[in-house]
């Protein structure tokens, strides 16, 4: 390669990237380290002996397969990029194998781009571990190791030249002669053994020369690439000089060699995987829009590859998570900017086509961009809600403006979009602002709706329940919700607290306190309401509770009786066995004292959980700054400034070095 060519390789990429920034949004990181991760192929897929594979892992609709394409775009070479959905690959169905196979053609041994989509349905365990044997997947871990496979010879060219050649040999003993290609004497027989059709022959006893073999085993030669010659024209040319033995030695060749494996190079390949591996990102199966996207973005950047490495372990065998390699590049869910992004993104685009199409220059209010929001983004699930969204909102209703900008004589005007009282309302103007149109469609939201309070029982009951536990979460583990949430327009959710704890770990003191946590909403309803005025509606809490709470005594070994505890059974031998179920009574006895630890710390802090759950009634939401503000106001002992500094808390550390520096005058280093 020139270094010509080179630096144009090089320029290509990096004007690559810069495209892609401006196409994606909130993917910036994703972009710089993928163009990374593709360069050396791109610019030298020579100097590979085997594939280069990236991995690419993220929450649905966060634009993988749409990036990737347009990649292959950019850099030219959309023609070598093949598209496979794993998901296909069943079993008696194997479209991968069928497409590389089609490399024997086209480019093997050549640098190509292989796209391996939807990759989690390639698995190969089951969720309980058992393992499935699909030969159809064998092919993608050898392809994914080495790159290189042998394709056998496909059935039907096979199957048809063993059923023509032993004809062939047949009819030759006949007494037909062959010159150059052609049947000279005995056409007539030829024709009607073989049972050929020849266009121009006048009957059964025509003599015309027809060629001994046909046109289909000839391209059948070629598509197998069993022969040496490089056009199906050198091919004919070659047999049109042989005669009778001749041909038939050339095709008992030909079949010898068509039994024989075809090796199918790919390691010049680039080869993306690409999946939604939800065993990575706990936050997956949220469904619920008032999730704070900026909260779920930051989640979804502490993911790292040994989370994927042991997401994968969940569906792959160890040996074939290695051959995967290391290069997992994470997608993180959107944040509100990306969400906001691709909604201006769309709403200029769909601004350009009206100008395009119909002469109307069209403006979006913020109330449109503000709507589309608040119906489309489900944090969880990328930007297809939202792209449905923006066509729901505004693209259904432009073909009905431009039609009313027509018969009003305001075909070449300016229309301001916005939304309000539940109508989309276009006001339309002359280009000279002489005249003015105002036309409203009504659209009725589906989301907004559910959000709004009704100040009933359940908001009330909703209010205490969700202050509790945002109150224990401040008073017991010095935490600050993000956002304490009583009304949501999740079906299956009332409220819900957002707290991030800044702690990797959980030592057997905080137990308690997080249990506890569980609790406090239970513990928040009996204190306000009364005992016997407690609702369904903890049980959640409850499972959280008790699971972690038999997770440390059974696993952790954070009881009274230090051992890794398991049920009876011949697959459980290496485990310490409680027939007489001593763990499950000291887990109620654990719990009674979170309870009761929830309970002392509500009644201490009850000002300000009744001041919190007061406004909860009233409001669907409080915010990190307003609750601080509640908390400086109504709370007992309770050190906001602390907490605020102490995000990064080093007891470990702190003591270790501690002791370290009591007992250093007794320290002898061994030399």
């Amino acid at each position: 390669m020139t270094k010509s060519i080179l630096l144009k390789k090089r320029a290509r990429l990096e004007r690559t990237k810069s495209v892609l920034k401006t196409e994606f949004f909130g993917i910036n990181q994703v972009i710089d380290t993928l163009i990374d991760a593709i360069s050396a192929w791109y610019l030298t897929p020579e100097l590979q002996d085997r594939p280069t594979v990236v991995n690419l892992w993220g929450l649905t609709g966060v634009g993988k397969t749409t990036l990737v394409l347009r990649l292959a775009e950019e850099l030219g070479i959309f023609d070598d990029t093949y598209h496979f959905d794993m998901g296909e690959q069943q079993k008696g169905n194997n479209p991968l194998w069928s497409a590389l196979s089609n490399l024997r053609h086209r480019g093997n041994g050549k640098p190509n781009l292989l796209i391996l989509d939807e990759f989690q349905h390639a698995r190969t365990l089951e969720n309980n571990g058992t393992e499935l044997r699909l030969a159809e997947m064998r092919l993608i871990w050898q392809l994914l190791d080495s790159g290189v496979f042998m394709d056998p010879a496909g059935f039907y060219e096979y199957s048809d030249m063993a059923e023509e050649v032993p004809k062939l040999r047949h009819v030759l003993r006949s007494g037909i002669r062959v010159e150059n290609g052609m049947v000279v004497e005995g056409a007539a027989m030829f024709v009607r053994k073989l049972d050929i059709h020849v266009r121009g022959r006048v009957g059964e006893e025509d003599e015309q020369p027809v060629p001994f073999i046909s046109q289909n085993i000839r391209e059948y030669i070629m598509r197998n690439q069993a022969c040496d010659f490089p056009t199906i024209f050198d091919l004919s040319d070659y047999l049109d000089t042989l005669d009778g033995p001749q041909s038939m030695e050339f095709l008992s060749q030909t079949l010898r060699r068509l039994q024989l494996p075809t090796k199918i190079d790919c390691t010049k390949s680039l080869i993306l995987v690409m999946g939604n591996l939800d065993e990575a990102y706990p936050m997956h199966d949220s469904m619920n829009p008032d999730v704070d996207a900026d909260a779920m973005h930051e989640m979804s950047l502490k993911i790292g590859v040994t989370d994927v490495k042991r997401a994968l372990q969940c569906r792959f065998r160890n040996e074939q998570v290695s051959r995967l390699g290391n290069t997992h590049i994470l997608y993180p869910a959107f944040n509100r900017a990306a969400f906001e992004g691709i909604i201006r993104r769309e709403l200029d685009l769909l601004s350009k086509k009206m100008a395009t199409a119909h002469n109307l220059r069209i403006r979006f209010d913020e109330s449109i961009h503000h709507i589309i929001y608040k119906e489309g983004v489900f944090p969880t699930q990328g930007a297809r809600p939202v792209l449905s969204s923006v066509h729901h909102i505004v693209r259904a209703k432009l073909p009905a403006i431009a039609a009313e900008a027509t018969l009003n004589g305001l075909r070449r005007s300016d229309i301001l979009l916005r939304f309000e009282n539940n109508h989309v309302v276009a006001e339309m103007t002359t280009r000279n602002g002489k005249r003015r149109h105002r036309m409203e469609l009504p659209h009725e939201l589906q989301v907004e709706p559910l959000r709004l309070i009704v100040p009933d029982d359940m908001q009330a009951i909703t209010a205490v329940h969700e202050a509790g536990h945002a109150v224990a979460y401040t008073a017991l583990l010095s935490i600050i919700p993000e956002n304490i949430v009583s009304k949501t327009a999740a079906a299956d959710h009332m409220g819900f607290v957002f707290a991030k704890n800044p702690l990797l770990y959980t030592s057997k003191s905080m137990i308690l306190s997080e249990v506890a946590c569980h609790l406090a909403g239970y513990v928040a309803e009996k204190r306000v309401y009364g005992a016997d005025r407690v609702t369904l509606g903890s049980e959640d809490d409850l499972s959280k509770a008790t699971k972690q709470i038999v997770y440390c005594l059974k696993s952790c070994g954070m009881g009274e009786r230090v051992a890794a505890y398991h049920t009876d059974s011949y697959q459980t031998n290496l485990y310490v066995h409680d027939p007489e179920d001593r763990i499950s009574a000291e887990a109620e006895r654990w719990l009674a004292d979170a309870f009761a630890k929830a309970e002392e710390v509500l009644a201490q802090q009850e000002p300000l959980l009744l001041a919190v759950a007061d406004h909860l009634s009233d409001h669907p939401r409080i915010e990190r700054d307003h609750y601080i503000q509640l908390i400086r106001e109504f709370g007992i002992d309770l050190d906001v400034d602390a907490m605020l500094a102490d995000r990064t808390r080093t007891y470990y550390r702190g003591e270790l070095k501690r002791k370290v520096g009591l007992s250093r005058p007794s320290l002898h280093v061994a030399v």
